[in-house]
């Protein structure tokens, strides 16, 4: 099976999934540090009471 053929069929060539598999711990550790700024955000918010950051914190930790 020649390249044109191997991307058609959806086979992933080993070069590319290498550079995939590298980038993949930088862009977890950016997503998840997306979501503590956002989580942290949500828990020092002032016009909230403690209970209800703590319970819309949470739901968004669950979804």
């Amino acid at each position: 099976m020649n390249e044109r053929e191997s991307v058609r069929s959806g086979a992933v060539r080993e070069a590319d999934w290498k550079k995939f598999c590298n980038m993949l711990t930088g862009l977890r550790t950016r997503y998840i540090a997306a979501c503590n700024e956002r989580l942290i955000a949500m828990l020092v918010d002032p016009n909230k009471s403690e209970m209800d950051r703590f319970w819309d914190t949470l739901k968004v930790m669950k979804s």
